[in-house]
C-alpha cells in the first residue's frame, strides 16, 4: 500500500477552530476536515499547505508551529499526515473543494462527521487545550 503525504492547516480563532466538509464526488465525500492537501513531490509541508489553501479557498496563509505528524490507514490508501497552525492573511474564503465552513469549539466535533484521520488532531488540540 502507498504511503500519501498530506498536509493540514488549523486555524483558530478565540476558542473556536476552521473545519471543511468534503463536497460529493471526493474520498470522504461529506466528512468535515482540517484543510489542506497532497504534498507534492519537491514540496515542504508548509509549502503544500500555502498552495492548497490558496487553490482550495483562494486565501493566502502563513503557517505557523508544527502540531503533530501521524500515519492513518484507510482500507484503499494509507496517508501521513502533517498538521499545522495557520493563519489567513489576505482573501475571503470562496468554496472549490469544500461544500461549507464551519467554526467550530472542539467538543462540538463529536457531533459531525469528522474525518478518521483528523479525529487524532482534534484529540491533540483538546489534550494541548
Amino acid at each position: 500500500m502507498n504511503n500519501i503525504k498530506v498536509a493540514a492547516g488549523v486555524i483558530k480563532n478565540g476558542s473556536k477552530y476552521l473545519i471543511a466538509k468534503r463536497k460529493e464526488g471526493k474520498h470522504l465525500a461529506g466528512f468535515w476536515e482540517f484543510p489542506g492537501g497532497k504534498i507534492e513531490k519537491n514540496e515542504t509541508p508548509q509549502q503544500c499547505l500555502i498552495r492548497e489553501f490558496f487553490e482550495e479557498f483562494e486565501v493566502k496563509i502563513e503557517v505557523g508551529d508544527f502540531i503533530m505528524e501521524h500515519t492513518h490507514k484507510y482500507p484503499e490508501k494509507e496517508i501521513t499526515l502533517y498538521t499545522y497552525f495557520v493563519s489567513k492573511i489576505k482573501g475571503e474564503y470562496i468554496l472549490y473543494s469544500h461544500s461549507e465552513l464551519r467554526w467550530i469549539e472542539l467538543n462540538e466535533s463529536t457531533s459531525l462527521q469528522i474525518a478518521p484521520a483528523d479525529r487524532k488532531i482534534i484529540n491533540k488540540l483538546k489534550q494541548d487545550d
